[in-house]
C-alpha cells in the first residue's frame, strides 16, 4: 500500500483537530476550574481556536465570526494577543483580521494599537 495522499492527510489533520477542539468545549464548557489563575492563557487559547479561520488569509475580504468566536473575543485581551501571538506568527495571523474581528465581536482595540504590522486607526 502506497503513502496517503497529501489531500487525505490534510483532510485528517483538520478531523482531528475538530475533534479535539469539540472535546476540550464539551469538557471544559464553563472555562477554567480556577478563573483567578490560567484564565487568560484559556481565553487567548479558545478565541485562537474559534476565530481562526476568520483571522488568517491574504485577502482583504471579511468573513463574520461565530457567535462562539465572539464569545471568546469578548472575553481574550486582544492587545496581550496580538503582542503574543501576531506579532511573530503574521503568516499564520492576518493583523488587519484580527483588529475586525476584535471591532466586530465588541472588544475593539484602541486607536493607535499596534496589532503585528497593523496599527489601529
Amino acid at each position: 500500500m502506497g503513502l496517503p495522499s497529501t489531500h487525505n492527510v490534510v483532510l485528517l489533520i483538520i478531523l482531528l483537530g475538530g475533534v479535539l477542539t469539540m472535546k476540550i468545549d464539551t469538557v471544559f464548557a464553563q472555562g477554567p476550574s480556577k478563573p483567578e489563575g490560567d484564565s487568560t492563557c484559556w481565553y487567548m487559547a479558545s478565541f485562537a481556536a474559534y476565530c481562526m479561520s476568520f483571522m488568517q488569509g491574504n485577502s482583504t475580504k471579511f468573513h463574520v465570526p461565530s457567535k462562539k468566536c465572539c464569545t471568546y473575543a469578548q472575553k481574550t485581551n486582544i492587545v496581550q494577543f496580538c503582542k503574543r501571538f501576531v506579532l511573530e506568527n503574521e503568516r499564520v495571523y492576518n493583523a488587519a483580521k484580527v483588529v475586525e474581528v476584535a471591532r466586530y465581536c465588541r472588544n475593539p482595540l484602541p486607536s493607535g494599537t499596534k496589532c503585528g504590522n497593523h496599527t489601529v486607526p
